[in-house]
């Protein structure tokens, strides 16, 4: 047996090994299952691509129908990890593994004759497997700017590690196809590649359960929601704006945008006064996984019309609102000159930052330069430098 047929075994051994974990998580009715099924599939295309057809070449396509779950089982996985459920006919998805059983099926009494048909449609699956994983991505990247709508805080819920596995999926299926083609070292990297998915679904696969999601992120209010309980206020409606918020006496009919939304103009005024009272005076910010929820419900408002005031009046996310103001903590705690000798990242961890990379990117893109680099600016420039406060 060749040295790549050793890799192969031993990649469905490892692969079969993380599957049996996450297969038994069906009856908590988690997501994990999804991915147990994604790394079987793995496992029995790793052994089928290799030993068994060169020793039973009869068998060809025969051990290959698991190309055809590969992408509704990362799909589903995905969906379900970011909160989407299964989504309408998911029936449908297996249409596609019924085909190519059948195909195979049909193929294997005239093999020699049709052994060309079995290769395109097999390169076929393996393209509409990279299909799935794409898509996967794509909601992966959705799913993270919905997040920014609810948290400061993405550590621990951006799934980052998924979207890297979509990245490495996708690869792998393309690998699939030249290797198909043109053999050599593409069959080496594919191998490598496999077992790179074993390690990456073996370390965080098994630990990573569904996030807990806010409900407004997975069904989104088309109108204004209850009111939130209020921390020291009374709260934020509509009704209530108008009634108790002094706007002149000039005032005019709100646009159709406050129309859909049920918020008036008073009552984004109010939310606005309360919200900049809150963060003087309370400095909410430095809390490091402060949610949307929790600072709606401290300035009496719901999470929903806080977030439209933050989206439709500041221009900003949640996450870049808070993050915004971290950034100027951070900058006045670097012009002190008793601060002078502390290191940047403990001076971001004061700030409510509990992310190195979190910090770094909000850094730049309020400053344009890094927290460093803004550390060694003159005194004068770095105070002229500093940004408004959301």
């Amino acid at each position: 047996m060749e040295m790549i047929e050793i890799l192969s075994f031993c990649s469905a051994a490892l692969a079969s090994f993380v599957a049996l974990p996450l297969l038994l998580r069906v009856r908590d009715g988690a997501p994990q299952p999804w991915l147990g099924a994604f790394m079987l599939a793995v496992a029995m295309l790793s052994v089928s691509s290799t030993y068994w057809y060169h020793t039973q070449p009869a068998l060809f396509g025969l051990l290959d129908w698991p190309v055809a779950v590969l992408g509704p089982c990362f799909y589903f996985y995905v969906r379900r990890m970011v909160g989407l459920g299964m989504g309408p006919w998911p029936w449908l998805h297996w249409a596609p593994l019924g085909v190519l059983v059948g195909l195979l099926l049909w193929s294997h009494g005239a093999l020699a004759e049709r052994v060309w048909l079995l290769e395109y449609a097999l390169m076929a699956y393996e393209l509409l497997a990279t299909a799935y994983a794409l898509v996967a991505a794509v909601r992966l990247h959705t799913y993270r700017r919905r997040l920014q709508q609810s948290f400061s805080s993405l550590k621990g819920r951006d799934l980052l590690w998924l979207s890297w596995l979509s990245a490495v999926v996708v690869l792998i299926l393309t690998i699939c196809v030249l290797a198909s083609l043109v053999a050599g070292v593409w069959i080496w990297l594919l191998v490598v590649l496999r077992l790179a998915v074993v390690y990456v679904v073996g370390w965080y696969g098994l630990r990573q359960g569904p996030i807990a999601l806010p409900s407004e992120m997975v069904e989104p209010a088309a109108t204004a929601p209850a009111e939130a309980e209020a921390v020291g206020a009374a709260p934020v409606t509509s009704d209530a704006a108008e009634a108790g918020a002094s706007t002149p006496a000039n005032a005019v009919t709100e646009t159709q945008k406050y129309a859909r939304s049920g918020m008036t103009a008073a009552a984004e005024a109010l939310i606005g006064q309360r919200l900049a009272q809150r963060m003087q005076g309370q400095r909410d910010h430095l809390e490091s996984d402060l949610t949307l929820a929790e600072l709606a419900g401290r300035i009496g408002t719901s999470p929903q019309l806080l977030s439209q005031y933050l989206n439709d009046r500041l221009g900003l996310s949640f996450f870049d609102y808070v993050n915004g103001l971290r950034v100027a903590e951070v900058q006045a705690l670097l012009a002190d000159p008793a601060r002078a000798k502390t290191p940047v990242l403990h001076l971001a961890f004061e700030a409510g930052f509990n992310s190195k990379s979190t910090f770094n990117a909000a850094f730049r893109r309020v400053c344009g330069m890094t927290p460093s680099a803004w550390r060694r600016r003159p005194p004068a420039s770095a105070q002229g430098s500093a940004p408004a406060n959301p």
